[in-house]
């Protein structure tokens, strides 16, 4: 009788350790993956990722590949929600979107599941070696296109995305982006949020400096926008001089004087310019 309570007794034991042991790993699981999905790091930032790709993801015969960098965030999401992926633009790609913007509000109040993919050439993500001539032959949107589509296939089976909506965001360039990633890949990408994006080529756009100037009337002082205007005038003008130019070099501290024939008057008005416009595109980013 005692050795039959002893059995039935040990069975219970292990039963119950049993269902303990899968209640704990199942538990580490699921915190292991939640962490591998978030990537937060102690210091509130995101810990940086990264996804094989292919030089030339056109050339089926060339397997040379890249590691493309990436953000996550699952801290909204939930199951029965969609998937946002934001594509990284001419520039690096910076993880206080993975917080920040309208499209954090927006995954949020979707439930969404969060990707920021930093566009190849940029910031950290460089499938050469180098910026030669031939390898700049790899830059592309179609190419840049091609890497997302790849992206979008692998993270739905990495994390188990299957039957959850994929919508792209992406704003200027990468807003076109967006736009033709929905054209041409309508299987893989539900929904796209494009904002400002050029969708025709245009050589002479003065159309947007024409937003600058009405962002610096509307906002700035009723003056401001004729005080630069002017001063662009000024500058135009001297210009036409050597000694204009001398004094340019000087007022400016230029760190190489304005060539003579020329050459460096556009990147030089440009660079002026662009204080003035990149401040009306920028300010207030990601509010």
């Amino acid at each position: 009788m005692n050795s039959l309570l002893v059995i039935r007794f040990s069975l219970i034991v292990s039963s119950c350790l049993m269902l303990c042991q899968a209640s704990f790993f199942k538990y580490v699981a699921k915190t292991k993956e939640h962490e591998m999905i978030n990537n937060l790091l102690p210091d509130g930032t995101y810990k940086e990722l990264w996804i094989e790709q292919r030089v030339d993801n056109f050339q089926n015969n060339d397997y040379a590949s890249w590691n493309q960098r990436y953000f996550v965030t699952s801290s909204y999401s939930k199951s029965n929600g969609p998937v946002f992926l934001q594509l990284g633009g001419e520039g690096t790609a910076n993880p206080i979107w993975m917080s920040n913007g309208h499209w954090i509000e927006m995954a949020k109040k979707f439930n969404a599941m969060c990707f920021l993919l930093e566009h190849r050439f940029y910031g950290k993500s460089h499938p050469t070696k180098d910026t030669s001539t031939d390898n700049l032959g790899f830059l592309s949107s179609e190419q840049a296109l091609a890497d997302a589509a790849n992206f979008i296939s692998n993270m739905t089976e990495t994390h188990a995305l299957h039957g959850r909506k994929w919508i792209v965001f992406g704003g200027s360039y990468s807003g076109s982006l967006a736009i033709w990633m929905k054209l041409k890949y309508p299987h893989l990408v539900f929904g796209v949020v494009s904002a400002s994006a050029p969708l025709n080529a245009t050589v002479n756009f003065p159309d947007y400096n024409q937003v600058v100037k009405a962002s610096l009337t509307s906002l700035g002082s009723g003056t401001c926008a004729d005080n630069v205007a002017m001063a662009s005038k000024q500058i135009t003008q001297n210009l036409l001089s050597v000694g204009g130019r001398k004094y340019l070099d000087g007022k400016f501290r230029l760190c190489q004087p304005l060539d003579i024939v020329g050459i460096d008057d556009a990147y030089f008005q440009q660079s002026l310019a662009d204080n003035f416009a990149e401040f009306v595109q920028y300010n207030r980013d990601n509010k």
